[in-house]
């Protein structure tokens, strides 16, 4: 099964620093492979103020076979969590509006306001500009 909604959002809400990225991809997709080490970056630039949380989505045998090897790939060093079954119910709860393309990118806040939906490739400066616009806002 993996991760639940319930231990997402205390992810979500134990975050020190003040943006949180919630990215959920699969091993298989190609787009997904290409932004990870942006939000790796991000992760790892304390500086940035964002906490990155990653959810796979990949299948149970495809998790275990193949995500800790495609993590070391792609440089990941911190905790990324997986959603084995149910995948499409429990990303609808974070965001209604998903129609199953991934990779999936939430922006929140330390209250676990959700404060934009990154739908697609994202790239680090796309995101950066997304938390400015937020911060002027003052969001």
């Amino acid at each position: 099964m993996g991760i639940s909604e319930e231990e997402l959002l205390t992810a979500i809400h134990k975050s020190e620093r003040p943006y949180i990225l919630v990215n959920f991809f699969a091993t298989w997709c190609k787009p997904c492979k290409r932004e990870i080490p942006d939000l790796v970056a991000l992760e790892n630039d304390a500086e940035a103020g964002v906490k990155v949380l990653l959810v796979s989505i990949d299948e149970e045998k495809d998790a275990k076979a193949q995500l800790r090897d495609f993590l070391t790939e792609l440089g990941v060093n911190f905790t990324t969590y997986a959603r084995t079954q149910g995948e499409a119910a429990f990303i609808k709860r974070f965001y209604p509006a998903w129609d199953g393309r991934i990779p999936l990118t939430l922006l929140y806040d330390q209250e676990g306001n959700q404060l934009e939906a990154i739908r697609g490739l994202t790239e680090r400066d796309e995101i950066e500009l997304i938390i400015n616009k937020h911060k002027m806002l003052g969001s």
